[in-house]
Formats: C-alpha cells, structure tokens, sequence
C-alpha cells in the first residue's frame, strides 16, 4: 500500500500519539504544506506531551510569526528559551558533578600512586 508522507505519520500517531518525534514530523509537513493552523494545533499537542522537546518552540514561534500573530510567537520564544536554560542548567550540573567526581579520582588514584 502506497502512503503518503503525511498519512504515515498520521498511521503511526494511532498507533502512539505520545511519540513525540512523529507528531514533531507531522506538524513540519503541515507546516510545509501551507497548513499553519494544524501545524501550530499539533505543536501545542507536542509541547503539552512533551515540554522538553525544544526544538518545537522554535518552529512553533516561526509558525505563528507566519501567521502574523507576533505576540504568541515572542512568548512562545521564550518558552523556549527558559526551556533550553533549563536544559542546559541540568546538562550543566551533571558535567560538573562528572568532573567533581572524576577531579577526586584523579587525585585519589595519583596519590596512591605516589605511595612508595
């Protein structure tokens, strides 16, 4: 059976509308395809699903821009990039708590070393 791009995605969204990368490629094919209203209906699905999934704001912000509503895309862009400062903050601490660590074991492993 031949599917389209679009009834693909629609196909694997009944059989799991959580997945966030699917709805994610349906809302860029409405998007794509002229359709910015189901574009901006599917994104704001994904965001309540999946806040996290940052690149959505971006393409959501760009969506209602087209649309010319400024002002949903100004706040929407900073969703995003609180989103991302979030993201990168958690990203941030684990890299610190992972050098922290590893600094100690270097030192630990270094003195042993030493030892005569």
């Amino acid at each position: 059976m031949d599917f389209s791009r679009m009834e693909f995605l629609k196909s694997c969204l009944e059989k799991d509308g959580e997945d966030s990368f699917v709805r994610f490629a349906l809302a860029k094919e409405y998007e794509n395809g002229g359709q910015l209203e189901e574009a901006v209906r599917q994104y704001l699905i994904l965001e309540q699903n999946d806040p996290g999934y940052v690149g959505l704001y971006y393409h959501l912000g760009h969506a209602y821009a087209e649309l010319g509503k400024l002002e949903e895309a100004l706040m929407t862009f900073d969703r995003g990039i609180e989103v991302a400062r979030k993201m990168h903050s958690v990203s941030f601490s684990l890299i610190r708590l992972f050098w922290t660590s590893w600094s100690k074991r270097r030192t630990h492993v270094s003195l042993f070393c030493m030892t005569p």
